[in-house]
């Protein structure tokens, strides 16, 4: 189990922000027809949370879902976090050709 501290992202490109906003069709598609969660991880990460009307940081178990298709010719990777005790919140949606590695021979991807 990996304990990170909260920090803070560098703002993405205008460039790779459009790609992510042109999957969110997609997206809705892949939750809505997918039956299969390909990955789950679980951290222990320190986020936020409102406790009587006030912010604090505290240390959660979080759980991430990912899904993977290809939907009208375009492969995505959706992310969707859950925290402890929270709802499932979608989290991100990441090009499959932004990936470092590519898929594996045989995975449906190839």
């Amino acid at each position: 189990v990996v304990v990170t501290e909260l920090t803070e992202a560098a703002p993405r490109t205008t460039k790779d922000s459009q790609a992510r906003f042109n999957l969110l069709p997609v997206v809705l598609k892949i939750l809505n027809l997918s039956h299969t969660v390909q990955d789950i991880s679980y951290q222990n990460r320190f986020e936020y949370r409102y406790i009587n009307n006030r912010k604090e940081k505290a240390l959660l178990f979080i759980k991430y879902f990912e899904f993977l298709a290809v939907i009208d010719n375009k492969k995505a990777k959706v992310i969707i976090k859950q925290s402890e005790f929270g709802p499932k919140v979608f989290l991100s949606v990441i090009p499959l050709y932004k990936e470092k590695s590519p898929p594996a021979e045989g995975d449906g991807f190839s």
